[in-house]
């Protein structure tokens, strides 16, 4: 779940020029795009809560996937 925190700072880093260092200026600048804040904060939680959902994620990844790829399509418009 890395992984997704670094392919959201690379969002951040794409849209707006600039990285980010911190989990708060990661929420900052996403919730700038255009997109749906509910998207962003669950793609920040599911990492967070990892230990908690990783039965679920193994269960079905193709949900948190999608949600990174709608993410993708919204804000990189």
């Amino acid at each position: 779940m890395e992984d997704a925190y670094f392919y959201l700072r690379n969002i951040v880093y794409y849209e707006t020029g600039s990285l980010v260092s911190t989990r708060k200026e990661l929420i900052s600048k996403l919730t700038e795009l255009p997109v749906a804040r509910s998207l962003v904060r669950e793609l920040l939680e599911t990492p967070e809560s990892y230990e908690q959902t990783k039965s679920k994620i193994a269960e079905n990844p193709d949900e948190y996937l999608f949600n990174l790829e709608k993410f993708f399509r919204m804000a990189c418009v």
